[in-house]
C-alpha cells in the first residue's frame, strides 16, 4: 500500500476537508450558545482508518461531490456537555438533558450528527458547488473499540481532529474522504 507524504496535495485536501467539518461543528454550536467556546485543536493527523475509540461514537456517510463518511467519538464526560448544551441551545432545559449514556442521549447525538452533516454539506455546495447526499446517522455505545473498514479502505484518507468543550473537554473527530477528491482547499 502507498502512503501519502504529510505534504502532498491530496493529504492537504483531506486536512482541509477535516478543518472545515470541525469549523462547522464550533459554528453550530455557537449558534445554540454563542459562549460555548468550543475550540479546534491545531493538531491534524492522518490515521490508517476511522474507529470507535470511546463510550458513545456516531458515524454518517456522505456521497456525490466527495465521498466519505465522519466519526465523532465522544468521552462520557464530553458527550454530557454537548447534550446538555444542544438541550439549552434548543429551548430545553438542560437540566433535564440525560447524564448517562441511554437511548435519549445515543438519539439525541444522532440528531446533533445528522444537523451537523446537514451544515456541512451546504456549506460545500454554497463555497464549493459539490452536491452531497448523506445517510442517516448511525450512533451507538460501546465498550468494544472497532474500527470502520471496508474492501475499499485503500482508497481512502482519514483525518483525526480534536475539538475541546468551553470546559476543556475533548470531542476527537475522524473524517475519511475518498481519494482522489475535488481540491476544495
Amino acid at each position: 500500500m502507498e502512503i501519502n507524504h504529510p505534504s502532498s496535495p491530496e493529504v492537504k485536501n483531506a486536512v482541509s476537508l477535516a478543518k472545515k467539518f470541525a469549523e462547522v461543528y464550533v459554528a453550530f454550536f455557537a449558534r445554540l450558545d454563542p459562549a460555548s467556546k468550543f475550540e479546534i485543536s491545531k493538531t491534524f493527523c492522518t490515521i490508517e482508518h476511522a474507529g470507535t475509540r470511546h463510550e458513545l461514537s456516531s458515524v454518517i456517510s456522505f456521497d456525490g461531490g466527495i465521498n466519505g463518511c465522519v466519526l465523532i467519538n465522544y468521552p462520557i464526560e464530553s458527550i454530557v456537555e454537548v447534550v446538555r448544551l444542544y438541550f439549552s441551545g434548543n429551548g430545553l432545559n438542560p437540566e433535564e438533558a440525560p447524564k448517562l449514556i441511554n437511548d435519549e442521549m445515543v438519539s439525541t447525538v444522532g440528531e446533533i450528527t445528522n444537523q451537523l452533516m446537514g451544515h456541512f454539506r451546504s456549506m460545500m455546495s454554497t463555497s464549493f458547488g459539490l452536491t452531497i447526499k448523506s445517510a442517516i446517522p448511525a450512533t451507538f455505545s460501546s465498550t468494544v473499540k472497532f474500527g470502520l473498514l471496508d474492501s475499499d479502505a485503500h482508497d481512502y484518507l482519514c483525518v483525526r481532529s480534536q475539538l475541546n468543550t468551553k470546559n476543556k473537554l475533548p470531542v476527537y473527530i475522524e473524517f475519511s474522504v475518498e481519494k482522489g477528491f475535488p481540491v476544495v482547499m
